[in-house]
């Protein structure tokens, strides 16, 4: 124990800060498990509302100096993930229900027609007699082809071919000064 009196007074306040810190983490982790309660129930909106009491106290413990910021926003940030999962489970549940429920219907409406169908009477089928043809067929006709006209050719003309001429240049070699 300390002899100055203000360090026994020191002692007294950290184990005061001690006790309550303690309270708030372990309220905390209390918050904590009860969202994680409600994520296995799948509960969405009680995880919800948990949620948002949750990650309230986490900050609230982060602005006191219990659990430091990275801490809060590591939690905070699990937390959410874990709540969007969930969503997104439920989700996909809720669009497999409705496919399955639509193709129960379907069933249930084609055995309706098909009971609709065996219901009715029978009629009886009246074949209908074929009359003969009475079109007169007409003899085929040929198309004739006309000729072609032919195309005039015109001789080509070649004019004579002349050697190119040489360039000679007259310019002056340049040289480089240094």
């Amino acid at each position: 124990m300390a002899n100055i009196k203000s360090a026994q007074k020191r002692i007294k306040t950290i184990d005061r800060q001690k006790t309550e810190n303690r309270l708030i983490k372990s309220t905390l982790s209390t918050y904590i498990k009860k969202y994680k309660k409600f994520l296995i129930a799948e509960d969405l909106k009680g995880a919800e509302e948990q949620l948002k009491t949750t990650i309230a106290y986490i900050d609230s413990a982060c602005s006191k100096g219990i659990i430091h910021k990275n801490n809060a926003s590591r939690k905070v940030s699990r937390l959410s993930a874990a709540f969007d999962k969930l969503k997104n489970k439920l989700a996909t549940k809720v669009k497999e229900t409705k496919v399955e429920e639509k193709k129960i219907e379907d069933k249930v409406e084609e055995v309706k027609s098909v009971e609709q169908t065996a219901k009715k009477p029978a009629t009886k089928k009246v074949e209908k007699v074929k009359k003969p043809a009475t079109k007169i067929d007409k003899p085929a006709t040929k198309k004739v082809e006309k000729p072609a006209a032919k195309k005039v050719e015109k001789p080509i003309t070649k004019k004579a071919d002349k050697p190119a001429a040489k360039k000679t240049s007259t310019a002056k070699p340049k040289t480089e000064k240094k």
